[in-house]
């Protein structure tokens, strides 16, 4: 909230009361608006430090340990020595951090940078993993400049203190970016035992760019054609269309065009989709969700502005993308996205009557789905890992055969919507922790389980231990603190003997308030066996300190400078929208009429006549 919203604010809450006449010219109770501007400016400095010129991580160290306190893990990396743009932060919430521990994690991770959210010019790296409800972070890095050696050091600050953060492992299998060599070199280094897949939609714009770009001399007749050219080689399923593709290609009588594909036919196992097949990519060939979480930072968090510095962005990170991330997570643990829904009924009426008889149970979460076209053909169906021989679910992504088998037979089919409560239980643990409510709370009205599987899910510590702040294979290296310049334990004093009676007696003291209150003694029970069992989990300082309890720091939106477009951003909008950097309507227009046209003022000819006017004519046209 800016100055000017402040007062309005201060204002309007003063409006309410009957001696508003008189306490509008009190400037003790209603500041001038020099009065706010001022206050605002000592707040904001308090809060975020100094402005442009100053080192922007001096104020985030100082933060960094009471953002620990609330469960958010700081992280901070920098070199003096290299102009001052060679550092790095990174920030994880709980929610990301629970996000550390699913299987999501493990298969398939979207990278992708955006620069120019802050007023220091940095950039902002978001690494996503694809959930039931969507990409959720596993962090969030901010770094001086889009380098290779800031690139290595932000990555680096995940590797070293989440180094099993990909569902348990140190790699992921495939990370999925767009065409940007500094961001897969510092990928690449850190955890070369991961493919790397290139975005399609990003393979094929920068192509189309090449063609259009005047200095290559590609006729406007011949760019179609040469782009589907390359469209058949970057979709080919197997080796013979590749060849095929390829043949058909050479044949284009263009040598600059096939030099350059040439070049990246040298790595062409990024983004041909023969070599993605047989792969748990689930079916992501572009990089759209990362694109959409940037554009959801910039449009809805940051609201097309500029936050003041590193501080404030991590500010922003910290508070109020957690909390639309939390949201999220419980619009579709809740049921109330139809998505899920929808997707599931549209594949279930693609299949034929009858299909489900014929359905062959192989082994346990192993069928064989006949094919409809052909008859004697079959595909093979493995519901433990979510996975299809057919060309759509190859790669993971959950198909019609997928389908007909878990409505026919459940199982268990990771990649499955969260359409069932399993799964929406697991959204839930996701975004609410340990405050997440039971099991049976997102079971439908008309859904049906057995009290058996109710408390097998319920008492499993598999949900305990995946989706707790306290797991080991999640938590940090027991040294990671605030910053990586920290005092190892050893440098840490002993706890003061009168703040541990002060604890001991503010216990106590609460303990009587339930002892005294009879009607609340059930709730005061509850709450309590509740706070034990968080306590008893608590095993290092590190996780003593996300115990306590402490306030957040509230957002700043004070309006910066806007959040620029790309260049070509605007020329790919449709008619009638903004041309400029404000953010986009989205969803459904509303229902109404089109405007009606503005009709021409008629020409007066007898007041014209009358006022002596010598160029009287109707309309204006040349005789």
């Amino acid at each position: 909230m800016g100055a000017g919203e402040a007062k309005r604010l201060h204002e309007d809450t003063l409006r309410m009361r009957e001696d508003w006449p008189i306490l509008q010219p009190n400037t003790s109770l209603n500041p001038s608006d020099r009065q706010v501007t001022y206050l605002h400016e000592l707040w904001r400095q308090s809060e975020f430090g100094a402005d442009y010129g100053v080192d922007p991580l001096a104020k985030l160290k100082e933060k960094a340990e009471q953002y620990a306190k609330d469960g958010i893990m700081v992280h901070i990396d920098e070199d003096s020595n290299e102009g001052g743009q060679n550092w790095a932060v990174l920030v994880v919430t709980p929610i990301m951090l629970r996000t550390h521990a699913t299987t999501a994690a493990g298969e398939i991770i979207f990278v992708d940078s955006t620069a120019s959210v802050e007023s220091t010019e940095s950039s902002t790296t978001v690494m996503l993993a694809a959930t039931g409800a969507g990409a959720i972070p596993l962090g969030i890095f901010i770094h001086g400049s889009q380098t290779t050696s800031c690139y290595t050091k932000a990555f680096n600050l995940m590797k070293q203190n989440y180094p099993n953060c990909f569902g348990g492992k140190s790699h992921p299998e495939v990370f999925m970016t767009d065409y940007s060599n500094q961001e897969k070199d510092a990928l690449s280094a850190l955890w070369n035992e991961s493919m790397q897949f290139l975005c399609h939609f990003h393979v094929a714009q920068a192509h189309w760019r090449w063609l259009m770009d005047s200095k290559h001399d590609v006729s406007k007749d011949k760019r179609r054609d040469l782009m589907t050219r390359f469209q058949e080689l970057m979709y080919a399923i197997d080796t013979e269309m590749f060849e095929e593709a390829k043949d058909n290609f050479m044949s284009c009588n263009h040598e600059k065009y096939i030099k350059h594909v040439d070049t990246w036919l040298e790595f062409k196992e990024e983004w041909v989709q023969m070599f993605r097949a047989d792969i748990l990519y689930r079916g992501h060939n572009t990089n759209n969700y990362a694109e959409a979480t940037i554009r959801v930072l910039k449009d809805i968090i940051l609201e097309r502005t500029k936050a003041f510095n590193v501080t404030a962005m991590v500010n922003f990170i910290a508070v109020v993308w957690e909390a639309y991330f939390e949201c999220k997570l419980l619009h579709f643990a809740y049921g109330q996205k139809s998505g899920p829904y929808k997707k599931y009924e549209r594949l279930t009426k693609k299949m034929p009557e009858g299909a489900a008889e014929l359905i062959q149970k192989v082994d346990t979460d192993f069928y064989l789905v006949p094919n409809e076209k052909l008859v004697e053909a079959a595909y093979e169906v493995d519901g433990r890992i979510g996975w299809c021989s057919c060309p759509a679910g190859r790669g993971g992504a959950f198909c019609k055969h997928q389908c007909l088998v878990q409505q026919v037979y459940g199982g268990l089919f990771p990649n499955k919507p969260a359409i069932d409560a399993k799964s929406r239980y697991e959204l839930g643990k996701l975004a609410l922790g340990e405050k997440c409510p039971p099991f049976s709370f997102f079971i439908g009205l008309k859904e049906k389980v057995t009290e058996e599987s109710m408390e097998t899910i319920e008492k499993s510590p598999e949900f305990d231990e995946r989706f707790s702040n306290t797991d080991k294979t999640t938590t940090p290296n027991e040294n990671t603190t605030a910053t990586e310049s920290e005092t190892t334990s050893e440098n840490v004093p002993e706890i003061n003997v009168k703040l541990r009676e002060d604890l001991n007696n503010e216990l106590q003291r609460i303990h009587d308030f339930g002892q005294f209150s009879p009607e609340h003694n059930e709730i005061y029970e509850k709450a309590m066996t509740r706070l034990i069992k968080r306590m008893k989990r608590v095993h290092n300082p590190a996780q003593a300190s996300l115990l306590m309890p402490s306030l957040s720091s509230s957002a700043n939106t004070r309006r910066c400078g806007d959040i620029n477009l790309q260049p070509t951003a605007t020329s790919r909008r449709r008619p009638g929208v903004t041309r400029g950097c404000k953010r986009l309507k989205a969803g459904r227009p509303k229902v109404a009429e089109p405007p009606a046209k503005k009709a021409k003022r008629a020409a007066k000819l007898p007041r014209n006549i009358a006022s002596h006017i010598k160029s009287n004519k109707a309309h204006i046209t040349k005789h």
